[in-house]
């Protein structure tokens, strides 16, 4: 079971801005949870529970190393306080290009983490 790239582009043709790509994985991880409780559910097989749980596992690793390479030192940079996300929003901060790069990251570890389970 693959990992859908990141979105660069919204429909629109925009730039993906950090905050909305931190928060679409938050949706893409909470998907995959609702896959596998079906799974459950229905009796599915143990390998494609095995299959969602490991998906889960390396969007999780992905997105964790996302925020801590690149959004958490460049929020930490733009503010102080403790409401990062809407702070971050309202700082200045081109969300554009950090978004872009953020996705690119996330990429390049899920492509990683493909390449290494596959061996």
């Amino acid at each position: 079971m693959a990992t859908k790239p990141s979105r660069t582009q919204d429909e629109d043709g925009s730039s993906t801005d950090a905050i909305d790509l931190l928060e679409q994985d938050h949706e893409d991880v909470k998907d995959l949870f609702d896959q596998y409780d079906e799974l459950v559910e229905n009796e599915g097989s143990d390998a494609d529970k095995q299959a969602i749980a490991q998906q889960i596992c390396t969007m999780l690793t992905a997105h964790a190393t996302v925020e801590e390479e690149l959004f958490y030192p460049a929020a930490r940079d733009a503010l102080k306080g403790d409401e990062m996300f809407p702070k971050v929003r309202d700082s200045g901060l081109d969300l554009q290009v950090l978004g872009v790069a953020m996705a690119s990251r996330k990429d390049e570890l899920l492509a990683e983490a493909a390449a290494s389970s596959s061996v």
